[in-house]
């Protein structure tokens, strides 16, 4: 089995590669606004249970996928210290379970992902469409973060559409 991990920025077209590179590579999809949206229809704080259930729905649907023969591109934002726990667990869970992970670091800069988040497809996945909460996360955490601890496949993908990238993913990594 083989999970590729697309992660970045609010914004930055995680899901929209995520799309594409499932229509030619036989992998499934599971994207992170799934178990945080499962988990948001019954649970509002955003506390440390609230994570903790997130991030098993998120290791139980893989070893599901395992189980089945599955492969999966995931999406994830990453965030800094907030998300190594996750990250690190999904290492982890890889490692004991002998499923190949990759991550693919997409990023663009702050005026274009400035620009995509009031898109007409994060409407439909609840997702942010505030520029100013996006700028107020941005000035927070920065931008463009690559996780520190793992290799990444890194793609800017301000200039290129997502079949392309896409494309790339499958040719460095398949």
């Amino acid at each position: 089995m083989k999970i590729i991990v697309l992660y970045g920025d609010i914004a930055v077209g995680k899901l929209t590669v995520a799309k594409e590179f499932v229509k030619t590579s036989g992998f499934k999809l599971f994207h992170n606004h799934l178990s945080h949206d499962l988990i948001s229809s019954f649970i509002e704080s955003r506390d440390d249970f609230f994570w903790d259930s997130v991030r098993k729905i998120r290791f139980d649907c893989v070893l599901m996928a395992k189980k089945k023969g599955v492969d999966l591109v995931m999406t994830t934002g990453y965030a800094g210290e907030e998300s190594d726990g996750y990250i690190k667990g999904l290492i982890e869970l890889c490692e004991k379970e002998r499923i190949d992970l990759d991550f693919v670091h997409l990023f663009c800069n702050e005026e274009e992902l400035m620009k995509r988040v009031g898109g007409e497809s994060r409407k439909k996945h609840g997702k942010l469409l505030c520029s100013s909460k996006l700028k107020k996360f941005i000035d927070e955490k920065g931008v463009g973060l690559s996780i520190p601890y793992v290799d990444s496949l890194e793609i800017d993908n301000f200039e290129m559409s997502a079949e392309d990238v896409a494309r790339l993913i499958k040719k460095k990594l398949l």
